[in-house]
């Protein structure tokens, strides 16, 4: 035992130990039953459009679409998926910090046999001359503050943009909450959040959030608006995720639905976290929660309910909650998705799957209004005059007089995208606020969100991000491509077909492309004149930073997974799941790309490359776990590749190599860390992890080596940065280290990360 090492913290490290194992099970457990569902999905032949109403659509008899599958069916398989989500942000305890170092010998021939079968890195890595371990394993003196988001979550969630005041809203993306000052263009964010944030309500009155997340037991917290400061956190009852969210009329109480099968609802004191009462919601998926905010009840203890095929009111009886059911069918109304709730001084408004509002005086049907041409999915009530506002899947916006149930003026929202480029012919406004009849703002699934100023008819886009890939039957694609381009301007690419510039500096997007396909990978030229992007189809195309399309080539079949400009701009190289890397000569003056040829040798998909400063050598790395070393001029192998261990890398992104041994999380099963990316100075490490984590280590990035069987016996120190939900997919520097930048796979946002000491 160590000195200074106590039983307690051994017990403490073994405990560690043992949770972690119990998560590796849980994490098969759920890979097995992915597995049953995926065949059974191959063996079924038709299946309802969402859960709970196969035939809403034909017991209507008419032509309106069902609701999209991640309205209902998506968000349950994220929040499944996020039940069993490795966290790896433990960090270098006492314990470990007293385990030695690998003592690194040249391997033998039958060591280098047994290397190529199982980690075949680890026969191509040798320390580089004058490496001694432990210069670099101590924390760094820099912090990562998240300094501002791209991103808006707007798949699997609605009437979520709220209007604080005039000039200040709130949304949310991956699991950071976002407070946006729109007269300044920058954000304060509340950080309590460990996953995907897929709810919010807000009291105007007392100016409190609450937002509420998915996960094994999903956390409802109750913060300040002004000070992002948390006030209350509930947790213990829901289940996999908490998908609606309302206060009480006086604001004292917060009633919620979670996502277990039952659906449950509960009514929570947030300020002394006692629970009133809790009940079973409805066999098939609540899909909107709220106080009633009328005269006809009490807004304190009566709720409403509404989802797939019902609409149920709730009374709150000291601990008890009773539901009645609304009748619809006798009427005039009919079973179906109802979707959302908003009321007027009188009345109760809900929207449906086909488009209408269904208007309640009291629990009785008064009235129904053809509203939308497709699924109605937001409203805002609660304005002068008796007005609300509705915004829907056919992409438009209504202000509605609700005294004589008279449409006052229609905003089409397409007109402000192109959506035969989103693939889906309307962009579907999925939430509406309004501080008063002549001031709304909407968010929209292109991941846009728009003030509109009735008055003048201006509509104006006051945030952006990528929204993936919209006509994917199962999800909505992902977000991988990113690179710096100069000393303002940060690119990203993503499966929703877009090249995008962003001005970092002033934090907005400046230019955006729409591509011939997926893309799977960017890269700028040193010069910042030239982009090159990688798409899924197998084709790379090189753009001028202005944006026009110079050249497109194909040279494989399956996706590019990596591209990488050399040094001196003068040479191209596209990684690809054909298992190749192809090489360009490239012309930096009139960004011409003429084909060099092939670089071969790998077994699995080449993930990530780095040219020498030379532009001599090539290094990669692919999914089989290989590390590559090629000589550029001769297209060929280096295959006594320790030969080249003082090799000056220009950049460092290849996640295989003895300077990069010690990014890996503990019990890691070498698929934890998607990207690394060294600082231009040379001084730090950042990784991107599939638990969410973004990590920043000292350079090299050591800690006690790997071992002969591919263990790190000491991870070096490092700091944190959470609020991506998911897997965080690429990583890149800003010219001067001053900022990092990093995307997220299925959560779309780009994150821009301050270093500060």
């Amino acid at each position: 035992m160590g000195a200074g090492i106590s039983q307690e913290q051994v017990a403490a490290h073994l405990s560690r130990q043992e949770a972690l194992v119990r998560q590796l099970q849980a994490v098969v457990q759920l890979q097995g039953e992915v597995l049953e569902k995926a065949v059974a999905a191959q063996d079924s032949t038709a299946a309802p459009s969402s859960p709970g109403a196969p035939d809403a659509a034909a017991a209507k008899g008419s032509t309106t679409s069902a609701v999209p599958d991640d309205e209902i069916g998506g968000l349950e398989r994220r929040a499944r998926q996020s039940e069993h989500r490795k966290h790896t942000g433990e960090a270098v305890d006492e314990f470990e910090k007293a385990q030695g170092n690998i003592t690194w010998t040249e391997p033998t021939a039958d060591e280098e046999r047994g290397f190529m079968a199982t980690k075949p890195w680890l026969g191509a890595m040798a320390p580089p001359t004058g490496f001694s371990f432990g210069q670099s394993d101590s924390i760094p003196d820099k912090s990562l503050e998240l300094h501002h988001v791209y991103g808006y979550r707007a798949s699997g969630c609605r009437n979520n943009v709220i209007y604080v005041d005039s000039k200040t809203i709130v949304y949310f993306a991956a699991g950071v909450a976002i407070v946006h000052d729109l007269s300044t263009n920058t954000q304060k964010f509340f950080r309590g959040h460990t996953d995907d944030i897929v709810s919010i309500a807000y009291h105007p009155g007392l100016k409190v959030v609450a937002t509420g997340e998915q996960g094994k037991v999903p956390a409802i917290f109750v913060w300040d608006v002004k000070t992002c400061q948390q006030l209350a956190k509930i947790a213990g009852f829901h289940k996999r995720a908490v998908v609606s969210l309302s206060f009480s009329e006086n604001g004292s109480r917060i009633a919620s639905v979670g996502l277990d099968d039952d659906h449950s609802l509960a009514v929570h004191e947030w300020g002394s976290g006692q629970s009133l009462a809790t009940s079973k919601g409805s066999a098939d998926r609540i899909v909107d929660l709220q106080f009633v905010g009328n005269k006809t009840a009490d807004g304190n203890s009566h709720l409403i309910t509404v989802g797939a095929n019902h609409i149920k009111f709730w009374e709150l009886n000291g601990n008890s909650l009773t539901a009645t059911k609304a009748n619809i069918l006798e009427q005039g109304g009919q079973l179906q998705v109802f979707l959302v709730i908003a009321f007027t001084s009188l009345y109760t408004i809900v929207g449906t799957q086909g488009g209408e509002m269904y208007v309640f005086k009291g629990r009785t049907l008064f009235k129904i209004i053809a509203a939308h041409q497709e699924n109605l999915f937001c409203l805002k009530g609660g304005l002068p005059g008796d007005v609300v506002v509705s915004g829907g899947q056919d992409g438009t916006v209504s202000i509605w007089n609700m005294a004589s149930f008279k449409r006052m003026s229609q905003f089409n929202m397409n007109m402000q995208e192109r959506p035969e480029a989103l693939k889906t012919g309307t962009i579907a406004v999925r939430s509406v606020d309004a501080l008063s009849p002549e001031d709304i703002i909407c968010g929209t699934l292109s991941g846009t969100i728009y003030t509109i100023k009735t008055a003048g008819k201006k509509i104006v886009a006051v945030h952006k991000s990528h929204y993936g890939d919209l006509s994917a039957a199962q999800g909505y694609g992902e977000l991988w491509g990113l690179s710096v381009l100069n000393r303002t301007t940060v690119s990203t690419a993503g499966e929703d077909g877009t090249l995008r510039l962003w001005d970092y500096t002033q934090r907005k997007e400046t230019a955006r492309l729409f591509l011939n396909g997926r893309a799977q990978c960017v890269a700028c030229c040193p010069d910042g004149n030239f982009v090159a992007v990688g798409l899924q189809n197998g084709s790379l195309s090189v753009y001028r930073k202005e944006g026009t399309l110079l050249s497109s080539s194909a040279k494989v079949k399956r996706r590019i997974q990596s591209v990488r400009f050399s040094p001196s701009g003068r040479l191209l190289a596209a990684g690809s799941a054909d298992n190749v890397i192809d090489i360009y000569d490239f012309d930096v003056a009139s960004g011409a790309a003429t084909y060099k040829g092939r670089l071969k040798g790998h077994n699995s998909v080449v993930l990530k490359l780095d040219f020498s400063e030379d532009d001599k050598y090539l290094q990669s790395c692919s999914q089989a776990y290989e590390l590559l070393f090629h000589e550029v001029a001769t297209l060929s192998q280096v295959t006594a590749s320790r030969s080249l261990k003082d090799v000056k890398w220009a950049t460092q992104t290849c996640i295989l190599g003895w300077n990069v041994q010690g990014i890996w999380p503990l019990e890691s099963d070498g698929s934890d860390v998607n990207s690394v990316s060294r600082s231009t100075g040379g001084q730090y490490l950042a990784s991107a992890e599939d638990s969410g984590s973004v990590k920043l280590f000292r350079f090299p990035c050591v800690g006690g080596g790997l071992d002969r069987h591919g263990k790190l016996v000491r991870r070096p120190e490092f700091v944190v940065g959470t609020g991506h939900s998911e897997h965080v997919t690429e990583l890149a520097w800003a010219q001067d280290d001053a900022f990092l930048f990093s995307t997220g796979g299925g959560d779309l946002s780009l994150f821009q990360w301050k270093l500060k000491a």
